[in-house]
């Protein structure tokens, strides 16, 4: 059975690092693969490129923009956050794991 697969990382390259081989085997299982980044940490020219790359592995990409090492955890960050996951619907989320002491993935 086709799963709906999200992965939330803080920068567009995160996933890469961290569960890029899963993401890939998950596609080519037939699995709906979405990787979802919540800030902009590199140029617009990458973004379209990791998009562009994403697509050509059946991947889903999408970044909500905000800027690294700047971001607010507010009312409507969340609801931002909680928008683009609804509007995926994944049946399994895959997040960073909660000890991470990379100093840009802090909340300040």
């Amino acid at each position: 059975m086709s799963k709906r697969i999200l992965a939330i990382g803080a920068h567009a390259d995160d996933g890469v690092f961290w569960c890029g081989a899963t993401l890939l085997k998950a596609a080519e299982k037939g699995h709906a693969v979405h990787y979802l980044s919540l800030t902009k940490n590199v140029s617009d020219q990458q973004i379209n490129a990791m998009t562009t790359l994403c697509g050509e592995y059946g991947l889903g990409f999408q970044t909500l923009g905000y800027a690294s090492q700047s971001l607010v955890v507010d009312l409507p960050t969340k609801r931002a956050v909680a928008a683009a996951i609804a509007a995926f619907r994944p049946d399994i989320a895959l997040v960073m794991w909660p000890h991470d002491l990379n100093q840009d993935h802090c909340l300040a």
